[in-house]
């Protein structure tokens, strides 16, 4: 399937399915840049927070997987400082029939479920072995410092 329409399919499929408080969209047109062939913008919401999301999606797709990226700040053992996020699902398990749906879910269960085993950042990693309450509490603390939210939920950036 040519990978224009197997985006298309898949915002079709993310409207008519919503998974609850996940979404994403792609891009204004006009908006792409050279390194990324298309650019879909969207948000998680867990734990009574929004996170700002961003896959890059090259001509490769979807024999290769989006680029994904938080653009949010995150405090957590499986997310770089800059964004860039560790998940098998978008690595070492990605199929080219893997969904945008099951990679957003594979985002959430990211934040629900950290994997301090395979750390991107150490330091949370560290915190969450040692004092998950402390590990929570600095999350949320990061993750919520640097956004003011609108009257329908949706946050942005201060």
């Amino acid at each position: 399937m040519d990978a224009l329409l197997r985006l298309q399919n898949e915002y079709k499929n993310l409207q008519k399915n919503l998974t609850f408080g996940c979404y994403a969209r792609p891009e204004e047109k006009g908006k792409n840049n050279t390194k990324n062939w298309f650019l879909w913008n969207g948000q998680i919401f867990y734990e009574g927070i929004f996170y700002k999301i961003q896959l890059n999606f090259t001509k490769k797709y979807p024999e290769a997987p989006p680029e994904v990226k938080f653009v949010s700040p995150v405090f957590n053992p499986n997310v770089y400082s800059k964004g860039q996020v560790c998940l098998d699902l978008i690595s070492n398990r990605w199929t080219p029939s893997t969904t945008i749906s099951e990679v957003l879910k594979g985002l959430v269960q990211l934040l629900k479920y950290p994997n301090p085993d395979s750390p991107a950042n150490c330091t949370a990693a560290n915190l969450f072995r040692k004092d998950k309450n402390a590990y929570n509490k600095k999350a949320k603390e990061v993750a919520s410092k640097n956004m003011k939210y609108n009257v329908l939920g949706i946050y942005t950036e201060k």
